[in-house]
């Protein structure tokens, strides 16, 4: 995946001795939750407008994001503190399936000024949840994944009788589907 990152900072990457990174990170679960692993609270411009990421005490981890060559679906575990009750309310209650995730980079200058654009890392979607917890801690795993994840899925049902007994057990509508459509002669004379 090309990153595009910008001549800026390639080049304070190549002339600097002491470098800062910073992961930031946006859930959108309806309300955008945006949050950092870096120590303050950032202002990034990655929209067109300026957005606040602050640093987060609910971050445990997150794997690392891998790229290969092979054709494979990209997934990794983001560990949140559930002792905040925000993550786990929302996984909870609401719709967590498919909410997005976005992952970027950033560099930032000695006063804590991003230098260049920040650079995507990953972008994907929820795909499941796991709550553990313990006398001492409380943890939610969500399990994200890339786009491709629900690339074979099948959203739809079948027109068949099997597909329709599964939700109509009694309807026998469907068991002369196959047969009919034999009949149908699309696009020939």
């Amino acid at each position: 995946m090309p990153h595009g990152i910008s001549p800026a900072v390639k080049d304070h990457l190549l002339n600097n001795d002491s470098v800062r990174i910073a992961t930031l990170f946006k859930l959108d679960f309806g309300a955008v939750a945006a949050f950092t692993d870096y120590g303050k609270t950032l202002s990034i411009n990655l929209t067109g407008q300026p957005e606040t990421f602050i640093p987060s005490d609910v971050l445990i981890s997150y794997d690392s994001v891998n790229e290969s060559s092979k054709l494979q679906i990209g997934t990794f575990n983001l560990v949140l503190s559930a002792v905040d009750q925000t993550f786990l309310n929302l996984a909870l209650n609401s719709n967590y399936l498919n909410v997005k995730v976005s992952i970027y980079k950033t560099v930032l200058s000695a006063s804590d000024t991003p230098i260049g654009s920040p650079w995507s890392i990953f972008e994907g979607y929820i795909k499941g949840y796991e709550l553990a917890e313990s006398k001492n801690s409380s943890e939610i795993t969500f399990e994200v994944a890339s786009h491709w994840s629900d690339f074979e899925k099948v959203n739809c049902r079948r027109t068949n009788a099997a597909s329709q007994k599964r939700y109509f057990p009694k309807d026998s509508s469907m068991d002369w589907a196959a047969s009919s459509i034999k009949d149908m002669k699309w696009g020939r004379k």
